[in-house]
C-alpha cells in the first residue's frame, strides 16, 4: 500500500506539473478571452495605400471599405520611417477602439513607390503577422495610392468596391490577372521579374452620373517588375499579349479591321500556347517557336458581312492572327529589351527541357534575347451566334496561320 501511494503521488505531480507548463506556454494568461475584441470596437482596413513622404518617410493610406449609415467609410493617411509605424500613427486618427489589418484585401502602391519600395513592402508583407501573403497589389500608373484612395467615393464607388468589380471583369476579358504578394515574391525569387496589376485614377466627371468620388480606378494593364521594382508598364493591348503567351486568356475581346472590311469584335473561346526549342551541342537556347491557336466567336461588326462567304471568312481570320501575333511580340520585345523574365518563360521551358536548360552554363535570358525567335499564330472564328448567317456555310476554310 505503501509503494501504491508514493506511485500515485509521483503521477499526480508530474501531471501538475506538465499543465502548469501548458499554461505558461500558451500566452492566454490562462483565460480565454486574452485576444477576444468585441465587434464595434473594430476598424476593418480593407484597401491599404503605400506612397513616398517627406524625406526619408513612407506614407500609409487606408480605406475601410464601402459605408454604410451606421459605419461610415474611414480614410485616414499618415506618414513614418517604417509601414508598421505608419500603421500604428493611424490609430491616434481613427473614430474606433481598433483599426484592424488581418482582412485586408489589396495594397495600392503609387507610381514612385513601387519603383523605390516594392521590395520593403513585399518583405514587411512576408514578415508580418498583421496583413496577409494572399493580399492582391496594384500599382498607379502615374499617380499615388493616397489620392486614389482619398478622391474615391464613400459607398459605391469606394476604391475597394471598384478594385474588386474591376477585378473580375478584368481577369475574364483576359486584361489582367490578379497576382497576389505570394505569387509576385515567388516569380520574382525565381525568375528576377513579375508582373503586377495596374490601375489608373481616372476622373468621374462626363462618366459616372451618380454620388460618386472624384476619381475612379480602372485598368491600365499591367506593371513590370525587375529585380523587385517597377521597371516599366505594358499597355492593354501588351497585358493580352502577355496573357496568350502565359495562356491565360478567358473569353477576352478583340478588336481588328480586315483588310477591305469593317471592324469587327470577337469574342474568344479557346487558346492554347505552345513553346518549341532547338538547342546547340553545348545546351545554349538557338531559336525558340511560339505557336498560338485560338478559336472565336464573332459578336459585332460595324457592317453585315456576307459571313457565308469563305473569302470574308479568311480575311477575319488573318487579321485576327496578326493581332494576336503583333500584341505578343511587344509583350516579348519588352521582356528582351528589360532582359527581364517577368513571364516565367525560364520555368515554361524548364518543365519541357529539364536536362538542357540545367545543365546550360548560360544565363537564361542573355540566351533568350540572342536566340532566334518566333511567334506565330492561326486563329479561327467559327461560329457568330447567329442560327441565320452562320460563319463558314459556303465554303470549307479554316483558320489562316500568321507569323511573326
Amino acid at each position: 500500500m505503501y509503494t501504491l501511494y508514493i506511485s500515485v503521488q509521483k503521477r499526480i505531480g508530474a501531471l501538475l506539473l506538465v499543465f502548469s507548463s501548458l499554461l505558461a506556454l500558451c500566452g492566454c494568461n490562462g483565460s480565454i478571452y486574452a485576444n477576444y475584441r468585441e465587434l464595434d470596437t473594430l476598424q476593418l482596413v480593407q484597401t491599404i495605400g503605400i506612397d513616398p513622404g517627406d524625406e526619408k518617410k513612407l506614407r500609409v493610406t487606408i480605406s475601410t471599405g464601402a459605408g454604410t449609415e451606421a459605419i461610415p467609410t474611414a480614410k485616414i493617411s499618415r506618414e513614418s520611417e517604417s509601414i508598421i509605424l505608419a500603421m500604428e500613427y493611424l490609430q491616434d486618427y481613427s473614430g474606433k477602439e481598433e483599426l484592424y489589418f488581418s482582412h485586408t484585401r489589396y495594397a495600392l502602391l503609387g507610381d514612385e513607390a513601387a519603383r523605390r519600395y516594392l521590395p520593403e513592402f513585399l518583405d514587411y508583407i512576408e514578415r508580418s503577422p498583421r496583413l496577409r501573403m494572399d493580399i492582391t497589389p496594384y500599382v498607379v500608373r502615374g499617380g499615388t495610392a493616397e489620392k486614389a484612395i482619398s478622391e474615391s467615393g464613400d459607398k459605391r464607388y469606394e476604391v475597394t468596391e471598384a478594385i474588386t468589380a474591376m477585378e473580375r471583369a478584368s481577369k475574364r476579358n483576359g486584361v489582367c490577372y490578379p497576382y497576389s504578394c505570394r505569387e509576385v515574391a515567388r516569380s520574382i525569387a525565381e525568375y528576377g521579374g513579375a508582373l503586377i496589376c495596374a490601375v489608373a485614377a481616372k476622373k468621374t466627371e462626363d462618366s459616372v452620373f451618380v454620388e460618386s468620388g472624384k476619381l475612379a480606378v480602372v485598368p491600365s494593364g499591367y506593371g513590370i517588375i525587375k529585380d523587385g521594382k517597377l521597371a516599366g508598364y505594358l499597355d492593354i493591348n501588351e497585358s493580352r499579349g502577355a496573357n496568350l503567351l502565359l495562356n491565360q486568356i478567358e473569353n477576352s475581346s478583340f478588336y481588328f479591321e480586315p483588310a477591305g472590311l469593317s471592324g469587327v469584335t470577337v469574342l474568344t473561346d479557346v487558346s492554347n500556347t505552345e513553346y518549341t526549342a532547338v538547342f546547340d551541342e553545348s545546351n545554349v537556347l538557338r531559336q525558340l517557336k511560339v505557336e498560338i491557336s485560338l478559336k472565336a466567336g464573332l459578336v459585332e461588326n460595324d457592317s453585315l458581312l456576307d459571313l457565308s462567304d469563305p473569302e470574308v471568312e479568311k480575311a477575319m481570320n488573318r487579321a485576327l492572327s496578326e493581332k494576336l501575333c503583333e500584341y505578343s511580340e511587344k509583350a516579348m520585345r519588352h521582356s528582351l529589351e528589360l532582359e527581364c523574365d517577368f513571364m516565367g518563360l525560364y520555368g515554361t521551358l524548364l518543365c519541357k527541357y529539364p536536362s538542357k536548360l540545367a545543365e546550360s552554363k548560360e544565363s537564361f535570358m542573355p540566351m533568350l534575347k540572342n536566340a532566334e525567335i518566333s511567334i506565330s499564330a492561326d486563329a479561327k472564328i467559327d461560329h457568330s451566334f447567329n442560327m441565320v448567317r452562320p460563319i463558314g456555310e459556303g465554303g470549307k476554310e479554316g483558320g489562316d496561320e500568321q507569323q511573326g
